[in-house]
């Protein structure tokens, strides 16, 4: 159930102070992808309390949302230096350097999110991305294979290693990657992109 901003507002009226009821208001913001009003009560949070890590965590990711990754970048930033085992935000920071193009560092902030959490699926796959960017398409399918065998069911890796062994002039690997995206995937927009990749290559 996502709460309604309003439920905060007669909270904030009784004590304009109360950190949590601006936390709480800022996350019901972000769930109606109001980010403006997510950030602007994540801001009086941290007006109020300076080292609130999640109030920073969020606003990265209200930042990101708004595509401002200079902005979402020195929120990670912060929470890191609050928290320097704060996995999430190392996998985060590590796409809006993929963003950047910058792939080096985001492999960087991957390596660390994994040293600390082995069996996060998505920063494996994040990972793979910025080896396949800078045209490793080895190191890319092995990201994409550890994904896959810690979610076999996790479509995108899929795909994104359906590209890689493309890239590398694999076919076979390749249409069976995608054929596993249309068996699998509910995602209309993916399952195009899938069919398109499949055409190029079987007709």
């Amino acid at each position: 159930m996502i709460l309604d901003p309003n439920y905060f507002n007669q909270v904030l009226k009784l004590d304009s102070s109360y950190t949590e009821a601006y936390y709480n208001r800022g996350i019901a913001y972000y769930n109606k992808q109001d980010y403006d009003s997510a950030i602007a009560d994540f801001n009086q949070v941290l007006k109020l309390d300076s080292s609130y890590t999640e109030a920073y965590y969020n606003r990265g990711l209200a930042y990101r949302n708004r595509k401002d990754y200079e902005s979402a970048i020195a929120d990670f930033n912060q929470v890191l230096k609050l928290d320097s085992k704060y996995t999430e935000a190392y996998n985060n920071r590590g796409n809006y350097y993929s963003n950047k193009k910058d792939y080096d560092r985001a492999i960087a902030d991957f390596n660390q999110a994994l040293k600390l959490n082995p069996n996060y699926t998505e920063t494996y796959n994040n990972r793979g991305n910025a080896y396949y960017n800078k045209k490793d398409y080895d190191s890319a399918i092995a990201d994409y294979n550890q994904a896959l065998k810690l979610n076999p069911n996790y479509t995108i890796a899929y795909y994104n290693r359906g590209n890689a062994y493309k890239n590398k002039g694999n076919k076979d690997q390749a249409v069976e990657d995608y054929k596993k995206v249309l068996e699998l995937n509910r995602d209309v927009q993916l399952s195009q992109r899938a069919e398109k990749q499949l055409q190029e290559l079987l007709y």
